[in-house]
């Protein structure tokens, strides 16, 4: 277990600029999960769609963010966010500034079609 820190939006076209996948992976993700309704009851369900994310890495790479994020906070994030007055363990921000250096002090690099602000949007979160 960990804290990890995440994108706060459902937006699949943001989602996907993020995990640098083609346009529609979200679609081909859900898809794919609806067809194992049971997979968060049922280990076999699970093993088997955890396997099929695993053999397309662009659904695997969004996959990843969506649950995972960019990682568990490092030491410098949650000093960062402290000194903010945030809750370390768990909490929010949406001010772009907060977030540029929240992400620099994370080692995270967003991909050239992803601005601050459109993070700002909808917020970065961690917990």
């Amino acid at each position: 277990m960990g804290i990890y820190i995440s994108p706060l939006t459902k937006c699949a076209d943001l989602l996907e600029r993020l995990a640098k996948v083609p346009s529609g992976t979200m679609e081909r993700l859900n898809d794919l999960k609806a067809k194992y309704p049971d997979h968060l009851m049922n280990d076999h369900q699970a093993q088997e769609l955890w396997e099929k994310i695993q053999a397309d890495e662009n659904l695997a790479l969004l996959d990843h963010l969506v649950i995972y994020g960019w990682g568990r906070t490092s030491r410098s994030f949650s000093d960062f966010v402290q000194a903010l007055g945030h809750d370390p363990m768990c909490g929010s921000i949406s001010a772009p500034k907060e977030i540029a250096l929240a992400l620099e002090l994370q080692g995270v690099n967003l991909p050239p079609t992803v601005t601050v602000q459109a993070l700002a949007v909808h917020g970065v979160g961690w917990g």
